[in-house]
């Protein structure tokens, strides 16, 4: 399929010690020859790294390959190594004048500003007022690798803002108290006290909780060269060989937030990770949650606009967040089937797909199709009115669903089709569009063919899961 129907010319390489693992780990091969031979004959033409493909001149004595075979495998990487001119230029320039440019930098803080998602905002203590003093607890406060993501190369000083730089830029040194309170899986208390202090002298605690994939290059690595959890004393909880059982925040992040919670001061979280987590606990405690995710290099510095209103959150969850590891799997495009009611707690996740607040308020209206009718063959042309009636300017993100009312075989609730991210000042309007093709209703029928169905669907359209303006058309 790769090379016949794909038509793919260049070479295919294998993961790390995967070839090694036909022999230990999937029991396929008896010797480091047979596995080496029997990657090298499924199309494998080179070996991350490992020991297999060493024995390839074993392989070629004992006739379990071919000479051909093998200058094929030599000849693909060979081909993409003239390709790249990498034997008239075997080293590449100008790297100083890329990494961490003023245009790469920009970018990267405009990419941690959209992607922040508010997920609860009580009372709107968000934004924070300007001379507000702020104690910044957690223990992602101020870890620079734990705004990254996993296998990142090291960073020079200086070149990650945190979440306590960024709000030092931002209200200054003395509006800021910072104690972190404890690790991110770690175990101890010991850092509680002076965590509290800072919160009682603040006027607002902002806790940096989540998790972390700051991996310690000397950490102990298994034989498929995934790292060994547990063995290494670090805080990673998220990243390759970093697997979980349970969604909750690691180690005392949540001793610390029910602590804090007791000062009776607005608490906030900011969530730094890699992973879903359990969120249900924290959302019992917090006034209001701002989720980063791994926001990069200058993350800190957009969680510190955002936290003081200089940016409007606008973004979105790109998955449902759970109320318990029980109730997995969540997800947007679940059959209306697939979610009966618990006897613990309701069925909905606790911020679906698609979630996000912001500081202002939009309303849609006057939803429309140009027709109530497309052919099967066809398009569908939509527009609805988004107006931002608050005011602040924000990003509003306008997402388009489709729902197959009868078909031939089980269709999802609904799927999102489109999205459209907006940014509109204090009482604009603008009129956003979607044009439905047929793509975007199709179905993979009983007998495996790819088709549109005629019949009834549905659009749906708003900026939030549970806000949704809603028309019908047919396909005939």
């Amino acid at each position: 399929m790769l090379r016949g129907e794909w038509n793919f010319d260049s070479f295919v390489v294998s993961d790390g010690c995967a070839v090694d693992m036909l022999q230990h780990g999937h029991r396929i091969a008896g010797t480091p020859a047979e596995a080496a031979a029997k990657a090298l004959r499924a199309g494998v033409d080179c070996a991350l790294w490992g020991q297999a493909f060493d024995h390839l001149a074993q392989a070629l004595d004992d006739g379990l390959i071919t000479l051909e075979e093998l200058d094929r495998a030599v000849g693909r990487l060979l081909t993409a190594k003239f390709r790249l001119g990498l034997f008239e230029h075997p080293y590449i320039t100008g790297t100083p004048e890329v990494v961490a440019c003023p245009a790469h930098l920009e970018l990267a803080a405009e990419s941690a500003r959209q992607g922040l998602v508010l997920l609860k905002n009580e009372q709107q203590v968000l934004p924070l007022s300007p001379g507000a003093i702020v104690a910044v607890v957690g223990p992602n406060a101020d870890m620079p690798y734990n705004q990254l993501g996993d296998y990142t190369a090291p960073q020079p000083p200086g070149r990650v803002v945190t979440v306590l730089d960024g709000l030092r830029r931002v209200a200054g040194d003395r509006a800021v108290l910072y104690a972190p309170g404890c690790r991110v899986r770690q175990p101890g208390q010991d850092g509680f006290a002076a965590a509290l202090d800072a919160g009682r002298r603040a006027d607002v605690i902002v806790a940096i909780l989540g998790g972390s994939s700051a991996r310690d290059f000397s950490s102990l690595f298994s034989d498929t060269g995934a790292a060994v959890p547990g063995e290494d004393g670090s805080d990673m909880d998220c990243g390759e060989g970093y697997d979980r059982c349970r969604l909750e925040l690691p180690g005392e992040q949540l001793a610390l937030l029910r602590a804090l919670k007791t000062l009776g001061k607005p608490l906030i979280v900011v969530l730094i990770k890699g992973r879903p987590v359990d969120l249900t606990a924290v959302a019992a405690e917090a006034d209001a949650i701002l989720d980063a995710g791994y926001p990069g290099q200058l993350g800190g510095l957009a969680i510190a606009e955002a936290l003081f209103g200089l940016i409007t959150p606008g973004g979105r969850l790109a998955m449902s967040v759970p109320r318990s590891v029980g109730q997995l799997p969540v997800y947007s495009s679940l059959h209306p089937t697939s979610r009966g009611a618990y006897v613990e707690e309701e069925s909905g996740s606790l911020y679906p797909f698609g979630w996000g607040l912001s500081y202002t308020t939009f309303a849609y209206s006057d939803l429309r199709l140009q027709n109530t009718q497309m052919a099967p063959d066809g398009s569908l042309r939509a527009e609805v009115r988004v107006t931002n009636t608050g005011a602040r300017e924000g990003d509003e993100v306008v997402q388009w669903y489709i729902a197959d009312l009868v078909a031939s075989v089980a269709r999802p609730a609904r799927c999102l089709r489109a999205f459209q991210r907006l940014r509109l000042a204090p009482g604009a309007t603008v009129t956003a569009t979607f044009t439905i093709f047929p793509e975007h209703l199709t179905l993979v029928n009983d007998e495996m063919q790819t088709l549109v169905e005629p019949g009834k669907f549905i659009l749906h359209v708003g900026g939030r899961p549970d806000q949704l303006l809603e028309v019908e058309f047919v396909v005939e």
